[in-house]
């Protein structure tokens, strides 16, 4: 499930910091993007071909596949809106 994580303290256990960046080479846009774990600075970076949110989204779903399935919560803290809410909107990932 997929919620608004609470203010991040130090008593939180994995936390994941997310973020990306892209630029225009010639027609064609490249996204670089990375997640990093707080507590390990285990750094997860993901490159392709995309917009800046693609690569934020690919940093967000890098976590999930890097992350051992348990009961645990993950808490990820990222800066966009747009793909918190397409996060949110997707069914899949809803409870």
């Amino acid at each position: 499930m997929v919620q608004v994580a609470p203010p991040h303290s130090e008593q939180l256990q994995n936390v994941w910091f997310t973020d990306a960046s892209a630029q225009r080479e010639g027609k064609v846009w490249k996204y670089r993007a990375v997640a990093s774990q707080v507590q390990t600075g285990d750094k997860i970076v993901t490159e392709g071909e995309g917009r800046e949110q693609g690569g934020e989204l690919g940093a967000f779903w890098s976590v999930f596949n890097h992350e051992p399935e348990t009961s645990d919560s993950v808490y990820v803290y990222r800066d966009s809106f747009a793909v918190f809410k397409g996060l949110k909107q997707n069914k899949a990932l809803k409870s």
